[in-house]
């Protein structure tokens, strides 16, 4: 099941084109690669004008197969779980890499119609949407992320979501360290 996420952009008079996107909405990949690759305002406004995505690339790139993971899976599978690239050609390993860092548009990539990119009035209706999303980005008129994780949470720069969510992983980890540290004799 995916992690789904809505992706936003202010624009100049409030109102807010997003899309849909169905894979991976968490901080951590979603998250990341809008604040590694979608930081120019122009870039994340053509990101979401593709509308409903499948999954987020770190570019926006240009029509694919949809299903290309599926193929190279096929074409690599040696066992329940185990994939061989060697089985592939230097070709198709270079289209695979390339394709692996484009997102995935159902309209586009996959032919889907009524899933264009969609007009909230402003903000605060973007983040009232539903579409059974966790995570809700809103790059604003202003050039900055926030994000809103889960029903009834309040929104917050994406990059201070980013430092905490870094900040409990690494306590987890010290945690983790010290009990490791109290078994030993």
């Amino acid at each position: 099941m995916g992690t789904r996420s809505l992706i936003g952009v202010e624009q100049g008079d409030g109102s807010v084109v997003w899309a849909y996107c169905h894979w991976d909405g968490y901080l951590s990949h979603n998250g990341r690669r809008l604040l590694d690759h979608y930081q120019d305002p122009y870039k994340a406004w053509a990101l979401v004008i593709g509308g409903d995505m499948s999954s987020l690339g770190e570019e926006i790139g240009e029509k694919h197969p949809f299903d290309w993971q599926l193929e190279k899976w096929n074409k690599t599978r040696v066992g329940f779980g185990s994939y061989d690239d060697s089985r592939l050609t230097d070709e198709e390993k270079a289209q695979y890499d390339l394709w692996s860092k484009w997102t995935s548009y159902y309209g586009r990539d996959r032919g889907e119609t009524d899933i264009d990119a969609k007009l909230a009035a402003n903000a605060e209706a973007f983040f009232a949407e539903d579409y059974g999303a966790e995570y809700w980005y809103l790059m604003t008129r202003d050039g900055e992320w926030l994000v809103k994780i889960g029903d009834g949470a309040e929104p917050i720069t994406l990059k201070s979501a980013w430092a905490q969510e870094q900040a409990e992983e690494e306590a987890a980890k010290l945690q983790d360290h010290a009990e490791d540290l109290s078994i030993i004799p």
